[in-house]
């Protein structure tokens, strides 16, 4: 593989990790939406700040059905935004959850078996001063904390289940939010499509479309009814 560099993209959006040599840019290369991004908790105000004006464009282009591409195209670039937050503080949230459950099931706490039990890198973690801090802190008190009986354990390993299992169930939850917000992108980008060649206001366009997507669901409740 080769050591991995990390190299500050401008704007303060993040950093380009990448292979030395070896690694090349795209043809048409795009830093806040390559693959090699890689932001952290100091390029968030960032990324806040750019979803806000994205998102005033946004609104501002959905007046006029005329720009209706270009709307498309920021839309688009506010969706991605939205993502960059949501990884950073996602990711944030899974490694101190990481680490508060690898001390209540009484586990050593490393960089790597918080980055196993988080779904995250090392280097992610290396990236968050405090993430290091508070993993190094477990860590002693792991080692200064005295031996547990067979119950205790027994119990630990249950609750642990149980943990894992919510844990699960979050995961589940947060992707049924990702279907749903792809939805509405999608219920969006046909509206924008209909505002242009419809001979409806936008009051009256707007109102049908509410009904109709009240019908669907109307429909989808009595067919999960029936079965």
């Amino acid at each position: 593989m080769g050591k991995l560099y990390v190299s500050p993209l401008p704007d303060g959006i993040g950093n380009c990790v990448h292979l030395p040599m070896h690694d090349g840019c795209p043809d048409s290369p795009h830093c806040p939406t390559c693959p090699k991004l890689r932001a952290n908790k100091r390029h968030l105000p960032v990324w806040e700040n750019k979803a806000t004006n994205l998102l005033i464009t946004v609104e501002a282009l959905r007046a006029n059905p005329a720009y209706a591409r270009a709307r498309q195209k920021h839309e688009q670039e506010l969706a991605h935004a939205e993502k960059v937050i949501k990884t950073i503080k996602e990711e944030r949230q899974a490694a101190f959850a990481a680490i508060r459950e690898l001390q209540q099931e009484k586990q050593p706490v490393t960089r790597s078996a918080v980055a196993r039990r988080a779904g995250v890198s090392v280097v992610f973690l290396r990236s968050h001063p405090d993430l290091l801090h508070a993993i190094e802190e477990a860590e002693q008190r792991h080692r200064l904390a005295p031996p547990e009986s067979a119950a205790d354990k027994t119990k630990d390993q249950v609750n642990a289940a149980l943990r894992r299992r919510l844990g699960d169930m979050r995961q589940q939850l947060a992707a049924k939010d990702r279907e749903l917000r792809g939805k509405q992108r999608e219920i969006d980008r046909l509206y924008g499509k209909l505002a242009i060649s419809s001979p409806l206001t936008d009051v009256e366009l707007r109102s049908a479309f509410a009904d109709a997507l009240n019908r669907l669901a109307q429909q989808e409740k009595q067919v999960g009814e029936s079965n």
